[in-house]
């Protein structure tokens, strides 16, 4: 679970939370407009909606280790890439790999190891890997706006891939174990006095539920598809831009990029808590409030004037989002089984990057249309 933690933290944290810090300099350097930029998020948000299956059969196939050694060896390579970045065009190109990396080393595989592990206690396990991408979502954005400031976009990037080859590949090919079996323990880490019988009976834990062409066949799923869709649309948009939106509005650089980045921090705590209560409420009604409150949140934004109502959306919706975050998984375990569960889960997430592919397009067509994301 400690190795899972620092997987979300790391290439978690930098694949999915750095770039929207990396914007403003962007536009100042090379002139790209909001639509232009919006474009990369939606084709990383398109690529990873391709590669999320072919992740999740790997994983269900080969185990998560090695699919995140090469997520790792991958991700540092093109992180390295992105500082080298001259073009639009190259920009998209290594976005497109990002992508690929970046699912194969994250969220699949994370989630797969640990309900692979654990049933006792899995609500609270999965909280507490899940809460890496919290913690990577609060420091990453910080770091790459003091790395931005001491060292330029680039070398941020390049400090950012050496961190993952440095960190990430020796943790990952120590630690990270895909089923507890290839280790001749059972779920929970329980040994058993003979490997040969303790091997059989954690497969057979291994493998309820259901396939994945079953789960096609089951309302639940595409009712978790569509919630998805309609989650990533407002959700990816207003995070991709929030920096862009506050500064706009006249706050502080270095304001908006710590508001931005305290969604994850609140996120962080969602998603204990939501692990906590996991075995004590329904996680349907807990998961109901979480994809439902969060447009609450979205009217302190509206005539965002002080810092204070900024922080109050950032904490409100990343309380939420983290929460949804540790419940997805759990409800898909409860609801399908771990037989196919990396694949399955593969297949749900082309919903939210499905919504993840329109929504900043979109958003900064409205910026470069109106002079504003208002």
């Amino acid at each position: 679970v400690a190795a899972c933690f620092l997987c979300m933290l790391i290439s978690g944290g930098i694949g999915w939370f750095a770039f929207p810090v990396f914007i403003p300099p962007l536009k100042e350097e090379f002139g790209w407009t909001d639509l232009e930029l919006g474009v990369a998020v939606g084709i990383w948000a398109a690529v990873g909606a391709l590669f999320s299956p072919v992740a999740g059969r790997l994983v269900d196939r080969f185990g998560s280790r090695w699919i995140m050694l090469v997520g790792a060896a991958g991700g540092g390579l093109v992180t390295l890439a992105c500082g080298e970045v001259r073009t639009l065009g190259q920009l998209y190109g290594v976005i497109v790999f990002a992508a690929i990396f970046t699912a194969a080393g994250t969220y699949v595989a994370v989630t797969s190891t640990i309900s692979r592990w654990f049933v006792r206690r899995r609500g609270l396990a999965m909280s507490i890997g899940m809460a890496g991408m919290g913690l990577g979502g609060f420091l990453i954005p910080n770091l790459s706006s003091f790395l931005i400031q001491t060292v330029g976009w680039r070398g941020a990037y390049r400090v950012f891939g050496i961190m993952i080859w440095v960190i990430l590949l020796p943790v990952t090919a120590r630690w990270i174990h895909g089923r507890p079996s290839d280790i001749g323990l059972e779920p929970d880490g329980d040994e058993d006095p003979s490997l040969e019988d303790g091997q059989a009976r954690s497969i057979d834990a291994e493998e309820d539920g259901i396939g994945a062409r079953e789960a096609f066949s089951i309302p639940r799923f595409w009712l978790l598809g569509f919630a998805d869709v309609a989650n990533a649309i407002p959700v990816v948009s207003l995070n991709i831009y929030l920096v862009r939106f506050a500064i706009q509005r006249g706050i502080a650089d270095d304001v908006a990029a710590l508001a931005y980045s305290s969604i994850s921090a609140a996120a962080m705590v969602g998603m204990l808590a939501a692990g906590l209560a996991a075995s004590r409420f329904s996680k349907r009604t807990m998961i109901t409030l979480g994809y439902g409150l969060p447009a609450l949140a979205v009217l302190f934004l509206f005539g965002l004037e002080s810092v204070g109502a900024l922080f109050c959306f950032a904490l409100f919706s990343g309380f939420c989002a983290g929460s949804r975050s540790t419940l997805w998984p759990l409800i898909i375990s409860d609801g399908f089984g771990s037989r196919a569960f990396s694949s399955i889960l593969g297949f749900l997430i082309i919903f939210y990057n499905l919504g993840a592919v329109v929504g900043p397009p979109v958003a900064g067509w409205i910026s470069d249309t109106t002079g504003s994301f208002y």
